[in-house]
């Protein structure tokens, strides 16, 4: 989504991400670095809230396998 206050805001509700940057290109690059960030952080996590167990949930439907990340 664009708008001409903000700039562009790239967003992912079913796991709560969004970014917003005036440049599309490094708005769309952080987004992929939130995006990264977050699945690192919850396939290390062993017990997830709600709300994280629920977005990883998404994200192994996603991805083949997310536990590959896994520090």
């Amino acid at each position: 989504m664009f708008s001409s206050q903000s700039g562009f805001t790239i967003s992912f509700d079913d796991i709560h991400l969004e970014h917003t940057d005036i440049e599309y290109e490094k708005g769309l690059t952080a987004f992929y670095t939130l995006f990264y960030n977050k699945i690192k952080h919850l396939v290390n996590t062993e017990q997830k809230s709600d709300q994280e167990a629920s977005d990883w949930n998404i994200i192994k439907k996603l991805l083949g396998n997310p536990d590959a990340l896994k520090d």
